[in-house]
């Protein structure tokens, strides 16, 4: 009979566990007490995941100096953010400015690395949200 309330590597040790018994390895008490475990082990593990899930944190990307080539940097900030070269022209006045926001962090070093590639300098900073 299959034990209700189980998932597959949960059922998979408590078949280890019941050979064990059957071979004298391990007694009840002690088979009782590996599942037991089992299961707490996979709720701690299912809550951890849900946790990582639910707070990943957001990052925006700054720009400080525009760099030797604007045009190029105008052309790079339009085509990372959507804006129009106009309003990046005007953005770029008042550095240092924010170039895009809430994003992951890999996003942010792959927009921070771009600017990089075109003579720009900016930073990576924690979203406020």
């Amino acid at each position: 009979m299959i034990p209700s309330g189980y998932n597959n590597h949960q059922l998979s040790l408590i078949l280890a566990v019941e050979t064990l018994k059957q071979t004298d390895w391990i007694n009840r008490n002690q088979a009782e007490w590996v599942i037991e475990q089992a299961k707490k082990y996979e709720d701690f593990l299912s809550e951890k995941q849900d946790n990582i899930i639910g707070t990943q944190e957001r990052y925006d990307v700054v720009l400080e100096t525009q760099g030797s080539n604007v045009i190029d940097t105008i052309r790079t900030i339009s085509v990372l953010s959507g804006k129009s070269n106009t309003n990046i022209k005007d953005l770029l006045k008042y550095l240092p400015c924010t170039v895009r926001t809430d994003m992951s962090f890999e996003e942010a070093i792959m927009i921070k690395n771009q600017l990089a590639s075109v003579g720009a300098v900016s930073r990576i900073e924690k979203c406020n949200k």
